[in-house]
């Protein structure tokens, strides 16, 4: 099959929340192209949402090995766009695994990339914030 045809179906199943139609269509987009980004970056958020923080995470390291400088010279701006996103999607997946500092530090680096719209940027930074929060609140307990 056509990977950006089984692409485009997966999208259609995220757009209607059934995660585990849209994973099937990524993974055989992903089985005949397995450097098809956007098909794994949509998979990675299939898993968020399917709360498979661990397969999120692992998606979004194999976006990052993908994504060398030589890869992304073809289009620089737009891989740019999916490299932002993978960071912040892999934060959000270390976050509820209670990794803190490699969520923050992930937080960080798609925010230094400089895509997101004024309004998600700040949506971004609250969160954050919640972020340090949650750290600093693990830290009393532990010490309690």
């Amino acid at each position: 099959r056509n990977p950006v045809w089984l692409k485009d179906k997966g999208d259609n199943f995220l757009q209607q929340h059934n995660f585990r139609s849209a994973l099937n269509a990524y993974n055989k987009a992903i089985q005949v192209d397995g450097t098809f980004v956007k098909c794994i970056i949509n998979r990675a958020t299939c898993y968020l949402r399917m709360r498979a923080y661990k397969n999120c995470i692992d998606d979004c390291n194999l976006i990052e090995g993908i994504l060398t400088p030589e890869f992304k010279k073809e289009d620089v701006d737009f891989y740019d766009k999916v490299q932002a996103r993978m960071y912040i999607k892999r934060g959000t997946a270390y976050a509820w695994f209670g990794n803190f500092d490699k969520a923050i530090e992930d937080y960080e680096k798609g925010l230094q990339m400089n895509i997101f719209t004024h309004q998600q940027d700040a949506q971004i930074k609250r969160d954050v914030e919640k972020i340090h929060q949650r750290k600093e609140s693990m830290k009393i307990k532990q010490d309690a």
